[in-house]
Order: C-alpha cells, then structure tokens, then sequence
C-alpha cells in the first residue's frame, strides 16, 4: 500500500489532518511501510466503493474487458519471478469469455463462494492449469453457461509431470447442463499430490470428477478429493484409462450426492487388464437415492485393491444389488454378503447334484457332479442332452409354487465349453416351462453358439442380445443376469456388463413357475465333434 509519512515532524497530527480522506499521518511523524496479503488486488464492476478504493484495477463489468484484466493480473504474478503471489479478488461478478491461463505460483482467490462470482459468457473452461505446479485458487462461485459442455477446472500433463496445485472452497453451478467439473488429463506424463476440498458442484448433467490417464505412461495418482457436496450429478467420479495408463492411490472423502433422475454411475473405473488401476479409496462416499436405471459402483476386471467404506447404506449393507465389483474389491469388508442376501431377501444355492431330471438321445449324455453338471452331445446321429432342474418353489409370498419377476432378481453360475462344433447351442435358462429350445415363454438366460455369448429374455414376446464375447475352450465364465422388474435385465460377463434389455414386452412379469434348464444341441443331425457344456455353481436371489 506504500508509505504514511509525516509532513511535519515538529508537531503532531492536527483533527483536519487526520481527517482528509488524502492524508494519513502517525502522531510521530514516523515512516511506516505498510504491506498487504495480497499482491494484486481486482474489484468487480459492482464491488462496494470501499473495495474499489483499495483495488489496483476495478474491472467494468464487460466480458472481454474482465477476462483481460483477469488475465493480465495472473500474467503480473507470473512475471515477479519470486515464487508467485496472490490476486485477490474482492465480492462482486466478473464475467468470463475465455479460458484463464496459469503459471507456476499463482494463487487466485476470491472472497468466499456466496461473494465472489465468476459467471461464464461463453462455453470455455475458465481455469486451465497446464504442466505447471503450485496453482492454488480459492473461494469463489462459478456460474457455467448455458450451453456448458468444456469442463470447468482442467489439469494437463501432457509436457512435464505436474504437482501441488490446490482447489479450495470452490462452488460451480449448473442446470441440466452436460458437462465435467473437475477434469484432470494426463498424457504421457502424471498427475499427482493435487488436492480438491470443500466443493459445491450441481446440475443433473454434470460428471464430478474425470480422471483420464489417456495414453501409455500416462498416470494420476495420490490425488485427494475432499469434502464434496453435488446436488445433482450424472457420474460421480469417472476414472477412464488408455492403453498402459491407470489412476492409483486416490482418495475420495465425505462427499455426499444426491442422485438425479438421469444419474447413470456413482463410481466407474473400467477394466484394467495390466491392473493399472488400484489401491483407490472411498470413504464415507454417500450416493443418495440413485435411481433404477443407474448404479453405485462399477469397477470392471483387473482393477486391483479399490477400497470403499461406508457412505451409502444401501451399498455397505447390500453391495451385490447396487455394484459391479470388480477384482479384489473391498466394499465394507462385505465381499460375499450371503449374510445380507438371507436378510434382505431369499437366497438359493441351487445343487447340482441332485434334483435335475436328464433328457438325452442317441448318444446324448448328461452327469451330475457336487461342482457341477455336464452334458454333451455326442457325436451319432440325432444326439441331444438336457438338465433341468426341478421347479423352484417357495421364493413368492402371493404363491408358493412360483417365482415373482415382479421383483428383483439375480441369478449367477459359471459356465464352460469344451470341444468345438460350429453346430452346436448350449442355453442356461430360467423359464417357465422346462424343454430345450429359443425362449418362448416367460424367463431369461444365456445362449452359446459354439462360442460366442448372446441373452435371451422373454415377457409377451422374445429377444436376443449379442454380448459380443467369445469364450474359449475349457475356460470357466462368470455369468451374472440381474433383473430389474419392468425396467430392465442386465448381463454380465466376468464382472462387465455386457448387455442389457429394457424394452418392456422383453422382460419378465408376474407370479410364474419356473425352472433352471441346462441344454445343448446341434443344429445338424451328424455333430462332427462331442460339444460339452457345464455348468457350476447356480445361485438365486429373489428381494422380498
């Protein structure tokens, strides 16, 4: 603020004198240096007059005019070459136009996010923070745009690795607009020990968090994301990874979202073939009221060692009906949940030793193992086989005798294929009737033709969904069928949701008898090879 100096030093501060508003004196004559926190100083156009007095530049109010003097006082810092400094910001609006660009050092901070508001004219992502470290911006509310899809706060390291750039008590405010908040990309280089703490964040179409680790040893990791509140999202924390690349050691603490109708994911990390992904945590992450078409968790295979504690209800005492877990996830230190299943509804472990009535021809042959079950075609003429189970009584409380697909229900077993034959389709399937063959009555389940893996779902009418995978020879697959009644049915593949069918007429309803039918066939009368299909370990899960 520079100096007070006294104009006489023989006598003292006169009552005029220390009144004028133009000079400020000490009562003994002495020479103050007097200094402030900040090093720039902006006031908005509707600042009060007292801010504006004591501000270097008083912004006017125009977007290309406070972008500029934004811009220009964050170049200033830059430029003092000692470390950085601050531009603070007083309360008021300063419109936004173009992105602001950072350097090492800068610190940016407004007056709290109820004061200081940064409003978006344009589509643009207003702090860009590239290949630096050190950037630290502060208290102060972002309005997006009307047509927001740029993300709000970008970090990219795609030059050097970057570090210890910090983002506090930051709200951003949004409608249905569709876009990222917190953005942090790396390619080729990392990411890493960046902090984020005490976030607003709203609007149904925004994704909170993105982590890309876009290309090859490219990395994010020991990254802290603290203290968030979302009102509304469509993805919580998205983590998305190219080849070689993974997000490690990040942490994700008391955030507490509430989920919109449109909210597809609370946490997605895809697969990780090469187990980049891992040792992320999550705690006491609540997504509250997720609706019937989104999902808590998925974490697909090869994600290694993520870790989520408590939070969501829902998900710490039930995760099997709320997650895609994927290897070696730790949800509340429930992994298995049979415990829960008994509680929250009726679990059935279906033996597969006993109870199965067998169907075969010519020389057709099924077997029935403690592990599991077997059949296969043989290979003379007109050869089938076929299991199935007995019905399955006592899950529905209007009828005994039934199966409720009005409620939710999940059915899992591994299934393997052993010896080639371009002819032959096997079918798991929970149905309504017990023979071999396309559904053609109420129930869902899985084909395989040959190799390749295709649902079938039945309600007034069938259909079938390629899954687009291909099974290998004598290799076991889990298979994972969720039906969510009226809505949709979903399938999963070792842990990967693979197809899903949400056309009503497709999906199962009602009170039904039902059985568990295993079966294979050839579509040829002379098989040239003994096709084998087993089936291991089938469990059932209806809610109450």
């Amino acid at each position: 603020m520079g100096k007070i100096t006294h104009s006489n030093t023989g006598s003292g501060v006169t009552s005029v004198q220390w009144k004028d508003d133009d000079i400020h004196l000490d009562s003994q004559g002495n020479t103050l240096e007097l200094s402030r926190s900040a090093t720039l100083v902006l006031a908005a156009s509707n600042a009060s007059a007292k801010s504006k007095a004591g501000a270097d530049t008083v912004c006017s109010g125009v977007d290309t005019v406070d972008t500029a003097q934004l811009q220009a006082a964050i170049a200033a810092i830059g430029a003092l070459g000692v470390g950085g400094g601050v531009v603070q910001c007083t309360e008021g609006n300063y419109n936004i136009c173009s992105s602001l660009t950072f350097t090492s050092g800068v610190r940016l901070n407004g007056q709290g996010k109820s004061s200081t508001r940064f409003t978006l004219t344009e589509n643009i992502t207003p702090f860009d923070v590239s290949n630096i470290n050190d950037v630290e911006i502060s208290n102060l509310l972002v309005v997006v745009n009307a047509g927001q899809t740029a993300p709000i706060i970008k970090l990219t390291a795609d030059s050097v690795t970057m570090a210890r750039n910090n983002f506090r008590s930051v709200q951003i405010s949004s409608v249905a607009q569709v876009f990222t908040a917190i953005q942090l990309y790396a390619d080729g280089f990392g990411i890493w020990r960046c902090t984020f703490e005490d976030m607003v964040i709203g609007g149904s179409g925004v994704t909170i968090v993105e982590l890309n680790s876009h290309s090859a040893s490219s990395w994010i990791n020991s990254n802290y994301f603290n203290n968030f509140f979302s009102g509304d999202c469509l993805v919580g924390i998205d983590i998305i990874e190219g080849g070689g690349a993974g997000s490690n050691g990040n942490v994700f603490s008391n955030w507490g979202v509430q989920c919109s109708a449109t909210t597809t994911f609370g946490l997605r990390i895809p697969d990780s073939a090469l187990g980049h992904n891992a040792w992320n945590t999550l705690l006491s992450v609540a997504f509250f009221d997720m609706p019937a078409t989104g999902l808590f968790y998925s974490i697909g295979t090869g994600v290694r060692d993520t870790v989520i504690s408590g939070g969501t209800s829902q998900v710490r005492f039930s995760p099997w009906l709320y997650t895609d877990e994927g290897v070696r996830t730790d949800i509340g230190n429930l992994n298995d949940g049979i415990i829960q299943r008994i509680a929250d509804g009726d679990l059935f472990v279906i033996p597969t030793q006993s109870g199965w009535t067998e169907v075969v021809t010519g020389s057709g042959l099924a077997n029935q193992y403690i592990y599991g079950n077997l059949i296969r075609t043989g290979v003379t003429l007109n050869s089938t086989s076929r299991l199935h189970s007995g019905a399955l009584y006592g899950f529905s409380i209007a009828q005994i005798f039934s199966l409720a697909f009005d409620k939710q229900q999940i059915l899992t077993f591994n299934i393997g294929r052993v010896t080639s034959e371009a002819n032959a389709i096997a079918r798991i399937q929970l149905k309504s009737v017990n023979t071999e063959g396309a559904l053609a009555a109420k129930g869902y389940g899985i084909k395989i033709v040959n190799y390749n893996l295709y649902g079938e779902s039945y309600g007034a009418s069938g259909a079938e969904i390629n899954l687009g995978v291909t099974m290998t020879d004598a290799d076991a697959f889990e298979i994972k069928i969720v039906h969510y009644p009226a809505v949709r049915i979903e399938w999963w593949v070792n842990g990967i949701l693979k197809g899903t069918q949400t056309t009503a007429a497709k999906i199962p309803s009602g009170d039904v008898v039902c059985y568990l039918v295993h079966s294979i066939i050839t579509t040829i009368s002379d098989p040239s090879a003994d096709a084998q299909s087993f089936l291991f370990r089938p469990i059932f899960w209806e809610d109450r």
